[in-house]
């Protein structure tokens, strides 16, 4: 696998606890969908879980999930960037203020990856 490809996986995946520590703040201000929420930290904490206890397995859980993950954070992400309510601030402590200028942060189907190992 490129290293390129693992490391933006491992970007990826830090901005997404980020995101994930931090949303609660500003869940009403936002008017975030509380569903779709509720799932992306579901999947969230099952992979910290994971990755905290079975190293072995954060591989195989990244394989299965994270175009889940993906999908969730881009769709809570740009919910964010829309709402009247959102500033740069918010997006600083959210992790998503490069999402505001770029193209989303991690782009690679979820069957061509292959990952050796994440970074700590």
């Amino acid at each position: 696998m490129e290293k390129g490809k693992s490391q933006n996986i491992t970007k990826f995946l830090l901005q997404s606890v980020l995101f994930y520590e931090n949303i609660d703040d500003h869940v009403k201000l936002l008017d975030l969908d509380s569903e779709e929420l509720s799932l992306f930290k579901n999947d969230i904490r099952i992979f910290l879980f994971v990755a905290e206890r079975y190293q072995s397995f954060t591989r195989s859980f990244v394989l299965y999930n994270i175009s889940t993950i993906q999908k969730r954070y881009e769709h809570l992400s740009t919910a964010c960037i829309n709402s009247k309510n959102y500033t740069n601030a918010m997006g600083a402590k959210l992790g998503i203020l490069e999402a505001e200028k770029t193209e989303p942060a991690f782009s690679i189907p979820a069957e061509t990856l292959s990952i050796n190992r994440l970074a700590s």
